[in-house]
C-alpha cells in the first residue's frame, strides 16, 4: 500500500510538473477589477530565415546538400560492406537500383542531385573483391562528385576538393 502511495505521489508530481512552464501568462486587470489572463509574448533573438541574401542562403543550400550526400555516401558503405561480406558483386547504379544482386539494399536518391533516381549515379570499382571504391556522379550538385571530391571504400570515407 506504501508503494502505491509513493508511485501515485511521484506521478501526480511529475503530472504537476508537466504542466508548468507550458505558456507563460501575465495578468493584467480589466475595467471589471478581476485579473485577465492573456499570453506574454514569446521573446525570439532570431532573425527571420528569409532575411538572408541570396548569396548566403545559396551558400547555406550548399552546405546543406554537401551534407546530406556526404550522410548517403557514408551510409551506402555499410551497405557494400555487407554485399562484400556475403560474397556478392557491389555494382554501380543510379538512386534505387540494388547495390548488389541477392540483397535487399539499394543505392539512395539523392534530392540535391535532381528530381529523377538517374540524377544520382552510384560509381563501384572493384566490386567483385575487397579493393572496392564507391563515388557518386550527382546532376545537379557537383560538389561531391568523383574520386577528386569524395570516394569510399571499407575504410570509411574521405571527403576532398570542394566536398
Amino acid at each position: 500500500m506504501q508503494k502505491i502511495i509513493k508511485t501515485s505521489a511521484v506521478l501526480l508530481g511529475i503530472i504537476f510538473l508537466a504542466g508548468c512552464g507550458k505558456q507563460q501568462v501575465s495578468q493584467t486587470p480589466s475595467t471589471s477589477g478581476l485579473a485577465v489572463q492573456k499570453p506574454a509574448q514569446p521573446k525570439t533573438n532570431q532573425p527571420n530565415a528569409n532575411t538572408g541574401s541570396p548569396e548566403e542562403m545559396e551558400r547555406n543550400r550548399n552546405r546543406a546538400n554537401d551534407a546530406l550526400v556526404r550522410s548517403l555516401m557514408t551510409y551506402v558503405v555499410e551497405g557494400a560492406k555487407t554485399c562484400a561480406k556475403n560474397k556478392k558483386q557491389i555494382i554501380s547504379g543510379n538512386g534505387g537500383d540494388k547495390i548488389c544482386e541477392g540483397e535487399d539494399l539499394s543505392w539512395p536518391t539523392i534530392g540535391a542531385c535532381g528530381s529523377n533516381a538517374y540524377d544520382a549515379k552510384w560509381v563501384v570499382k572493384n566490386g567483385a573483391d575487397l579493393n572496392w571504391d564507391i563515388t557518386v556522379n550527382c546532376k545537379n550538385f557537383t560538389a561531391c562528385n568523383g574520386p577528386q571530391n569524395a570516394i569510399c571504400n571499407t575504410d570509411g570515407c574521405k571527403f576532398l576538393g570542394s566536398c
